[in-house]
C-alpha cells in the first residue's frame, strides 16, 4: 500500500498535479467529517496531502489499480 501511494506522489510530481496543503485536514472538528477524510486521504511530510482524486488520476494514467483493491463491472 505504501509503494502504490509513493508511485501516486511521484506521478503527481511528475505529471505537474498539484497536490493541496494537508493544513485542511487538520482543521477539520467534526468527528463525522474527520472518520471520513482521514482514511481517504495521506498527508505527506513536506506539509502536502494525496487523496483519492489523485490516485483516480494515477489508475487512469498508468493503467495501475490498488493492489487488493476489486472493481466491480458496471452494467
Amino acid at each position: 500500500m505504501d509503494r502504490f501511494w509513493a508511485a501516486v506522489v511521484a506521478w503527481c510530481d511528475e505529471s505537474g498535479v498539484e497536490l493541496e496543503s494537508s493544513e485542511s485536514l487538520r482543521v477539520v472538528e467534526h468527528p463525522e467529517l474527520g472518520s471520513i477524510m482521514w482514511p481517504s486521504c495521506r498527508s505527506l511530510a513536506d506539509g502536502r496531502r494525496v487523496g483519492l482524486t489523485e490516485m483516480v488520476l494515477y489508475e487512469k494514467a498508468v493503467g495501475a489499480p490498488m493492489a487488493g483493491f476489486r472493481r466491480h463491472p458496471t452494467a
